[in-house]
């Protein structure tokens, strides 16, 4: 019984330095996109928002700023999709 609660103490904390970590990034790539979209430079813009939705693919502003940049990109079927 004891190791089975080492286990899933050790599976826990797995998964938590692993969601802070990918949280981390996400936060990460979400910044690098305003930045370019700030600059106008939408085309830059779309591979950090990729990235963060490929991270969190439940982030309404991930969604939002995806539509920004597809409209910028001037790929307005692209920003009406999900």
């Amino acid at each position: 019984m004891k190791v089975n609660a080492l286990l899933n103490l050790s599976t826990y904390n797995m998964l938590n330095i692993f969601m802070n970590g990918s949280q981390k990034t996400f936060d990460i790539e979400i910044k690098r996109c305003e930045k370019y979209i700030n600059e106008k430079s939408f085309k830059k813009a779309d591979d950090p928002i990729s990235n963060a939705i490929h991270i969190n693919r439940n982030s309404a502003y991930a969604w939002y700023l995806k539509a920004k940049v597809s409209i910028g990109l001037s790929n307005y079927k692209k920003a009406l999709n999900r």
